[in-house]
């Protein structure tokens, strides 16, 4: 009897040996695939970050080259604007309105963000075509006219000054047109 208990436990031990190995290789297998498949994921984070730190070094450029060109524009200005055509009702040649303009830029576009009365009236945003910057209204909350079109376009006339015109078109075919007046403002020591 004590042989056979040896026996089968010999056989058992075997037996059980054999299932192991079998096992370990599964186990090791798949130890090598989950490996593999992490530096295939690690390869196309890489890929992703070289390609974001692509992109981020083009608008980067784009927007160093609009300040090295410009390099004045950014800041408060003051706006002048003065009524030229008015096709509009409630609007006269001759009115005249003043606001206080910051200039930024950004990705490669210009921003303008216009106050009076200390509130902030429109935003303008665009770029440069040649040595013209043209701007459209965006939108603002406090007045969003939807049936009407506000386009901006200026020139420096020397660093501290900028000319142009603000046309103001509706749907229901009528037109206003301001000429504009620029000059920046120079912060006080």
């Amino acid at each position: 009897m004590n042989k056979v208990f040896y026996v089968c436990l010999l056989s058992g031990l075997l037996l059980s040996g054999c299932g192991l190995q079998e096992r370990e290789k599964k186990l090791a297998d798949g130890w090598q695939s989950l490996h593999q498949k992490e530096q295939e994921l690690i390869l196309k984070e890489q890929a992703l970050n070289d390609r974001q730190k692509t992109i981020d070094s083009v608008e980067s450029r784009q927007t160093d080259t609009l300040t090295a060109l410009y390099p004045d524009l950014e800041g408060n200005w003051s706006v002048k604007m003065v009524c030229n055509v008015a096709t509009c009702p409630g609007f006269a040649i001759g009115d005249t309105k003043s606001e206080q303009w910051e200039f930024r830029i950004q990705a490669n576009e210009v921003m303008a963000i216009a106050v009076s009365n200390n509130k902030v009236t429109r935003i303008y945003t665009g770029t440069f075509n040649g040595d013209q910057l043209i701007m459209n209204a965006q939108l603002v909350e406090s007045q969003p006219d939807l049936n009407t079109r506000m386009i901006v376009r200026i020139r420096f006339s020397d660093n501290n000054n900028m000319t142009g015109e603000r046309e103001i078109v509706r749907q229901d075919d009528c037109n206003i047109i301001y000429s504009l007046n620029l000059k920046k403002q120079v912060p006080k020591s």
